[in-house]
């Protein structure tokens, strides 16, 4: 009943707006016009899954938005300076944080509403070790391994796995392989919120020879010693070279020698085997030069009596 009015409708629809002037000596006229209230978007989404890790992540958005009538358009925001104009659509985000996603639906008639919900990138563990050597021989191989593994927040587990059906939780473990062979090691990385990554590196055990030989006669006279060494040392793959010594200042590098001692004595052979692949190991015996005997004689006078 004012000058002026407003008038707030409460669903949508077209109305015809009635005023009425009277004067105040009772004349009256009046006027129709129509005004249409159009209906608002209700903006709606959801996410196929609002916790994912970065190294991985693909958020697909599914949009539930509803309009009595008309058309709408979107528009997506992803909360890192991207967005979208798509009905439907899916984001990678390139860094771990929580991101605010807005939909804004728009109608035909530019009616507009808005709705966000949070998504969640958690960060990755990324893997990382060295290895103090990755090549080493068999006979007392020992790999160190160092973590070097970081995170942009909270804390992280490990899972060594060797390559030969043993593994560790140690945060920097060491391991000794039974056998020579080339192993695969893999550190996977856990963090608190269950996002992994994983690194694997190739270690090398090369063979080592089994040094071993026998003596004809460990135990001989000086005079015309002789002894013949036999060569047994083996491996398990590759090839050998060898280096003799007897103990007296002579060396050899033949597989199966001989030797002559020029003095009797207690003399060690010691025989280093050396693999193709610079693997070595050593075997040492004794043997015992005996000091020959030296045999006199005396002259006996016989005097006859007379």
């Amino acid at each position: 009943s004012g000058l002026n009015s407003s008038h707030h409708y409460g669903t949508y629809d077209s109305f015809t707006i009635k005023l009425l002037s009277i004067s105040g000596q009772g004349c009256r006229d009046s006027i129709y016009k129509d005004v249409t209230v159009y209906p608002m978007p209700d903006a709606a989404f959801y996410m196929d899954d609002s916790n994912q890790c970065v190294n991985t992540n693909s958020f697909e958005f599914v949009n539930t938005s509803t309009l009595a009538y008309g058309s709408a358009t979107y528009l997506w925001q992803f909360g890192d300076g991207n967005s979208s104009t798509l009905t439907a659509t899916t984001h990678v985000y390139g860094s771990d944080d929580t991101f605010d996603v807005n939909l804004v639906a728009t109608s035909n008639y530019g009616c507009a509403d808005t709705v966000t919900h949070p998504a969640y990138a958690f960060p990755n563990p990324l893997a990382s070790f060295s290895v103090n050597d990755s090549q080493q021989c068999f006979n007392e191989n020992l790999f160190q391994f160092t973590n070097g593994t970081t995170i942009n927040s909270g804390n992280s587990t490990f899972l060594w796995q060797f390559g030969d059906n043993t593994q560790s939780s140690l945060n920097d473990p060491a391991h000794s392989y039974l056998t020579d062979d080339t192993f695969t090691v893999k550190m996977i990385a856990t963090s608190g919120l269950g996002c992994t990554d994983s690194l694997a590196a190739a270690v090398y055990v090369f063979p080592s020879p089994s040094p071993a030989f026998d003596i004809n006669d460990s135990t001989q006279c000086f005079s015309g010693n002789q002894f013949n060494l036999t060569n047994q040392t083996t491996i398990n793959s590759g090839s050998l070279a060898y280096s003799w010594g007897f103990g007296d200042g002579q060396n050899s590098t033949l597989q199966h020698p001989s030797h002559a001692f020029p003095s009797w004595d207690t003399f060690t052979i010691t025989l280093v085997a050396t693999s193709a692949l610079n693997c070595p190991d050593t075997i040492s015996s004794e043997v015992y030069v005996y000091p020959m005997p030296v045999a006199c004689s005396s002259s006996i006078a016989i005097v006859s009596a007379a």
